[in-house]
């Protein structure tokens, strides 16, 4: 599900590049419901962050406000993991 979601994104930015934005959508919605199921917030803030800006480029804002809120919220998820990771143990009580 993940390299599948990684090639929808992958088709995405292409199509976005050849200024085929609807299709570029489309692809980046596929690849967004395939990591849904999945915990890989890395990919998840890439296909947000591709969203909002596909939507931005449409001129559908609320879409693009929606993604790129998602996208923030996603951010907090991985600095939040990444400081628990990263927490020193207590050396003393």
């Amino acid at each position: 599900t993940r390299q599948l979601g990684g090639a929808y994104l992958k088709l995405s930015n292409a199509q976005a590049k050849l200024g085929k934005y609807n299709e570029a959508i489309i692809s980046a919605q596929k690849a967004y419901e395939l990591t849904q199921s999945t915990g890989e917030l890395n990919s998840k803030k890439q296909i947000a962050e591709a969203l909002s800006e596909l939507y931005l480029k449409q001129g559908d804002f609320k879409n693009a406000y929606q993604y790129q809120r998602y996208h923030q919220k996603v951010i907090l998820c991985i600095t939040e993991q990444s400081r628990k990771r990263h927490r020193p143990e207590k050396l003393w009580d």
